[in-house]
Protein backbone atom coordinates (compact mmCIF):
# COMPACT_ATOMS: atom_id res chain seq x y z
CA UNK A 1 0.00 0.00 0.00
CA UNK A 2 1.68 3.42 -1.07
CA UNK A 3 0.83 5.89 1.80
CA UNK A 4 2.57 9.18 1.82
CA UNK A 5 1.92 12.08 4.53
CA UNK A 6 2.19 15.10 2.94
CA UNK A 7 3.49 18.54 4.67
CA UNK A 8 0.72 18.84 6.75
CA UNK A 9 0.86 15.60 8.27
CA UNK A 10 -2.21 14.39 6.28
CA UNK A 11 -2.14 10.60 4.60
CA UNK A 12 -2.51 10.52 0.68
CA UNK A 13 -3.08 7.39 -1.49
CA UNK A 14 -1.88 6.49 -4.85
CA UNK A 15 -3.87 6.60 -8.09
CA UNK A 16 -3.07 2.78 -8.80
CA UNK A 17 -4.34 2.09 -4.92
CA UNK A 18 -7.26 3.09 -5.05
CA UNK A 19 -8.83 1.37 -7.52
CA UNK A 20 -8.28 -1.51 -4.71
CA UNK A 21 -9.96 0.84 -2.18
CA UNK A 22 -13.06 0.54 -4.44
CA UNK A 23 -12.23 3.77 -6.01
CA UNK A 24 -11.82 4.98 -9.41
CA UNK A 25 -8.47 6.19 -10.62
CA UNK A 26 -9.40 9.89 -9.98
CA UNK A 27 -10.36 8.84 -6.18
CA UNK A 28 -13.84 8.97 -6.29
CA UNK A 29 -15.64 6.84 -5.17
CA UNK A 30 -17.99 4.45 -7.34
CA UNK A 31 -20.44 2.05 -7.27
CA UNK A 32 -23.88 2.29 -6.27
CA UNK A 33 -24.85 5.32 -3.48
CA UNK A 34 -21.36 6.91 -4.49
CA UNK A 35 -22.69 9.61 -6.89
CA UNK A 36 -25.16 10.85 -4.38
CA UNK A 37 -28.44 9.37 -3.25
CA UNK A 38 -29.40 6.93 -0.79
CA UNK A 39 -29.82 3.21 -1.89
CA UNK A 40 -32.72 2.21 -0.25
CA UNK A 41 -33.46 -1.62 -2.26
CA UNK A 42 -32.94 -3.50 -5.34
CA UNK A 43 -35.17 -4.30 -8.15
CA UNK A 44 -35.52 -7.75 -8.68
CA UNK A 45 -33.26 -7.24 -11.92
CA UNK A 46 -31.00 -6.26 -8.90
CA UNK A 47 -30.82 -2.02 -10.78
CA UNK A 48 -30.36 -0.10 -7.18
CA UNK A 49 -33.63 2.02 -6.00
CA UNK A 50 -32.62 5.89 -4.77
CA UNK A 51 -34.39 7.74 -2.48
CA UNK A 52 -35.49 10.08 -5.35
CA UNK A 53 -37.29 8.97 -8.68
CA UNK A 54 -35.04 11.54 -10.61
CA UNK A 55 -31.73 10.03 -9.46
CA UNK A 56 -30.42 9.76 -13.13
CA UNK A 57 -29.88 5.64 -12.73
CA UNK A 58 -33.44 5.42 -12.94
CA UNK A 59 -33.79 6.79 -16.77
CA UNK A 60 -33.11 3.66 -18.03
CA UNK A 61 -35.88 1.58 -15.15
CA UNK A 62 -38.89 -0.01 -17.00
CA UNK A 63 -42.11 0.49 -16.28
CA UNK A 64 -42.48 -2.61 -14.05
CA UNK A 65 -39.27 -1.67 -12.35
CA UNK A 66 -40.84 1.81 -11.89
CA UNK A 67 -43.50 -0.05 -9.99
CA UNK A 68 -41.54 -1.98 -7.76
CA UNK A 69 -39.52 1.11 -6.82
CA UNK A 70 -43.08 2.37 -6.01
CA UNK A 71 -44.00 -0.74 -3.71
CA UNK A 72 -40.39 -0.60 -1.92
CA UNK A 73 -41.72 3.14 -1.23
CA UNK A 74 -45.16 2.34 -0.26
CA UNK A 75 -43.66 0.37 1.93
CA UNK A 76 -40.53 1.97 3.56
CA UNK A 77 -43.42 4.18 4.10
CA UNK A 78 -45.51 2.02 6.28
CA UNK A 79 -42.00 1.32 8.43
CA UNK A 80 -40.31 4.40 9.22
CA UNK A 81 -41.47 6.51 12.49
CA UNK A 82 -41.13 10.09 11.03
CA UNK A 83 -44.28 10.98 9.64
CA UNK A 84 -41.99 13.53 6.98
CA UNK A 85 -40.23 10.71 6.19
CA UNK A 86 -43.02 8.70 5.70
CA UNK A 87 -44.75 11.39 3.47
CA UNK A 88 -41.55 12.11 1.45
CA UNK A 89 -41.98 8.21 0.48
CA UNK A 90 -45.50 8.17 -0.45
CA UNK A 91 -44.79 10.82 -2.42
CA UNK A 92 -41.87 9.38 -4.38
CA UNK A 93 -43.86 6.23 -4.73
CA UNK A 94 -46.45 8.12 -6.64
CA UNK A 95 -44.07 9.31 -8.80
CA UNK A 96 -42.50 6.18 -9.98
CA UNK A 97 -46.02 4.87 -10.60
CA UNK A 98 -46.93 8.02 -12.71
CA UNK A 99 -43.67 6.97 -14.77
CA UNK A 100 -44.92 3.59 -15.43
CA UNK A 101 -48.22 4.65 -16.51
CA UNK A 102 -46.67 6.93 -18.48
CA UNK A 103 -44.39 4.06 -20.22
CA UNK A 104 -47.64 2.46 -20.68
CA UNK A 105 -48.75 2.02 -24.24
CA UNK A 106 -52.70 1.50 -24.54
CA UNK A 107 -53.16 -0.81 -27.23
CA UNK A 108 -56.35 -3.24 -28.14
CA UNK A 109 -59.88 -2.70 -28.30
CA UNK A 110 -61.48 0.41 -27.54
CA UNK A 111 -58.29 2.17 -27.77
CA UNK A 112 -57.74 5.23 -30.69
CA UNK A 113 -54.64 4.65 -33.13
CA UNK A 114 -53.69 8.05 -31.16
CA UNK A 115 -52.75 5.83 -28.29
CA UNK A 116 -55.47 6.67 -26.05
CA UNK A 117 -57.72 4.95 -23.96
CA UNK A 118 -61.83 5.02 -25.64
CA UNK A 119 -63.90 5.22 -22.52
CA UNK A 120 -67.10 5.68 -24.40
CA UNK A 121 -68.86 8.38 -27.00
CA UNK A 122 -70.86 11.38 -26.71
CA UNK A 123 -74.29 11.59 -28.31
CA UNK A 124 -72.92 12.49 -31.55
CA UNK A 125 -70.68 9.98 -31.11
CA UNK A 126 -67.24 11.42 -30.40
CA UNK A 127 -65.02 9.15 -28.86
CA UNK A 128 -64.18 10.21 -25.20
CA UNK A 129 -60.49 9.46 -23.94
CA UNK A 130 -59.79 8.29 -20.37
CA UNK A 131 -56.88 11.51 -20.40
CA UNK A 132 -56.58 14.55 -22.59
CA UNK A 133 -57.17 14.26 -25.88
CA UNK A 134 -56.64 17.05 -28.58
CA UNK A 135 -60.04 15.73 -30.03
CA UNK A 136 -61.67 17.08 -26.52
CA UNK A 137 -61.02 20.66 -28.15
CA UNK A 138 -63.25 20.04 -31.11
CA UNK A 139 -66.20 19.44 -28.40
CA UNK A 140 -69.42 21.49 -28.36
CA UNK A 141 -70.30 22.50 -24.57
CA UNK A 142 -73.25 19.74 -24.06
CA UNK A 143 -70.37 16.77 -25.51
CA UNK A 144 -68.21 18.36 -22.58
CA UNK A 145 -70.81 17.11 -20.41
CA UNK A 146 -71.30 14.44 -21.45
CA UNK A 147 -68.08 13.35 -21.42
CA UNK A 148 -67.70 14.65 -17.80
CA UNK A 149 -70.92 11.76 -17.34
CA UNK A 150 -68.73 9.56 -18.64
CA UNK A 151 -66.06 10.29 -15.86
CA UNK A 152 -68.37 10.11 -13.10
CA UNK A 153 -69.62 6.61 -13.81
CA UNK A 154 -65.69 5.82 -13.99
CA UNK A 155 -64.95 7.24 -10.36
CA UNK A 156 -68.34 5.58 -9.08
CA UNK A 157 -67.09 2.41 -10.56
CA UNK A 158 -63.29 3.09 -8.93
CA UNK A 159 -64.83 4.36 -5.32
CA UNK A 160 -66.44 0.91 -5.55
CA UNK A 161 -63.53 -1.25 -6.20
CA UNK A 162 -61.20 0.64 -3.73
CA UNK A 163 -64.57 0.46 -0.70
CA UNK A 164 -64.19 -3.27 -1.75
CA UNK A 165 -60.68 -4.14 -2.21
CA UNK A 166 -59.01 -1.52 -0.09
CA UNK A 167 -56.02 0.66 -0.88
CA UNK A 168 -54.54 0.16 -4.18
CA UNK A 169 -52.31 2.87 -5.42
CA UNK A 170 -52.73 2.10 -8.70
CA UNK A 171 -56.44 2.25 -8.50
CA UNK A 172 -56.05 5.85 -6.46
CA UNK A 173 -54.21 7.09 -9.34
CA UNK A 174 -56.57 5.94 -11.51
CA UNK A 175 -59.81 7.26 -9.65
CA UNK A 176 -57.39 10.78 -9.17
CA UNK A 177 -57.30 10.83 -13.31
CA UNK A 178 -60.76 10.71 -13.85
CA UNK A 179 -62.13 12.61 -11.09
CA UNK A 180 -59.33 15.67 -12.78
CA UNK A 181 -60.79 15.02 -16.36
CA UNK A 182 -64.59 15.37 -14.73
CA UNK A 183 -63.49 19.02 -13.72
CA UNK A 184 -61.55 19.53 -16.87
CA UNK A 185 -64.56 18.89 -19.18
CA UNK A 186 -67.00 20.81 -16.74
CA UNK A 187 -64.92 23.92 -17.34
CA UNK A 188 -64.42 23.75 -20.97
CA UNK A 189 -68.04 23.44 -20.91
CA UNK A 190 -68.45 26.45 -18.83
CA UNK A 191 -65.56 28.44 -20.77
CA UNK A 192 -67.51 27.99 -24.11
CA UNK A 193 -70.88 28.72 -22.79
CA UNK A 194 -69.31 32.18 -21.98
Amino acid sequence: MMTRRGPTGATTTTRHDAAAKGKSPSGRAKGEGSRGGKVVGHTSTGKPIYESHSHPSHADFTKDEHREAGRLHDKLAKSVDSLHEANQHRLQAGKHRFIAASKTKHTGPGVDPTGGRVIGKTRSGKDVFEDHHSSHNKFEPQEHYEAAGLHVKAVDRLVKNIAEGGHNPEVEDELARHQKRVTGHLGQAKRKRG
